[in-house]
């Protein structure tokens, strides 16, 4: 009980630093290093809507802030972190409301161009007036030009088709887009999200089922590569910057103690 007490609580901590690092909220102490605020904490579960179907309880993911550490970071360091996030499709309620503000023309033009926040902003105004097709298609707009957020979207729909169906290809398919994710560089993805999906759905993939897993994971990123290709786009960059590693590699340690 102790153990899978101490795993809660590390992904209640991660889920607040992954959303909190990049909320604007947090103050800078007197040595410029990062505070991750009790105020900006309390912002942590607005973006937790999907959680429940990559395994992660909305119990954890609401738990209190005052059972959160907090932690130091350097101003220069969540810069970094904020960079590859947004090269990632990973972005701040605040920018995705400014975005959110703009003509359906404009967004259109940018996202031609491929604006991550306009391509994502116009995927949710089409998912949320019911054209699902076009909404995917701006979604896998936006894997192309390197949003693991968009992966993950995907891994979300599989995943809430598992919640519901309780097929095993759904489960597969989840996992296959979180693998995905994860090799293009999601940290969080790689150490947390798969393994959460597991143990929550008390799913644990056979042999044969994750030789399925890592095929269409194969699958996924070689389409996607070769779009990129012929936009004349550079090779994706899957290696996240290593103050994030450093961060996520000590969380990961400390939920195998």
């Amino acid at each position: 009980m102790k153990k899978y007490t101490v795993i809660i609580l590390l992904l209640i901590f991660i889920l607040g630093y992954f959303f909190l690092g990049r909320s604007g909220n947090n103050a800078v102490d007197d040595n410029d290093n990062v505070v991750i605020t009790d105020s900006a904490q309390k912002d942590s579960t607005k973006q937790n809507t999907h959680a429940q179907y990559i395994g992660i309880s909305n119990a954890a993911a609401t738990k209190s802030v005052n059972d959160v550490p907090q932690r130091l970071i350097t101003e220069n360091e969540l810069l970094n972190i904020k960079e590859w996030d947004r090269s990632n499709g990973k972005f701040s309620d605040s920018e995705l409301n400014e975005y959110g503000q703009l003509s359906p023309n404009t967004l259109e033009e940018l996202a031609k161009k491929g604006d991550l926040k306009a391509i994502q902003t116009l995927a949710d105004h089409e998912a949320i007036l019911g054209n699902t097709e076009r909404s995917l298609e701006l979604w896998n707009w936006a894997a192309v030009h390197g949003s693991t957020e968009a992966l993950m979207r995907f891994a979300y729909r599989h995943g809430g088709d598992y919640v519901s169906s309780k097929r095993s290809e759904d489960a597969l398919d989840a996992l296959a887009y979180m693998n995905a994710a994860a090799t293009r560089g999601d940290l969080f993805t790689k150490h947390v999200h798969i393994d959460s999906f597991y143990r929550t759905n008390n799913f644990y993939p056979t042999a044969e089922q994750q030789a399925y897993i890592d095929s269409r994971s194969n699958e996924i990123l070689k389409d996607l590569e070769d779009k990129r290709r012929n936009l004349g786009l550079p090779e994706f960059d899957n290696n996240p910057p290593p103050e994030l590693k450093k961060i996520v590699d000590n969380l990961s340690k400390s939920r195998q103690q």
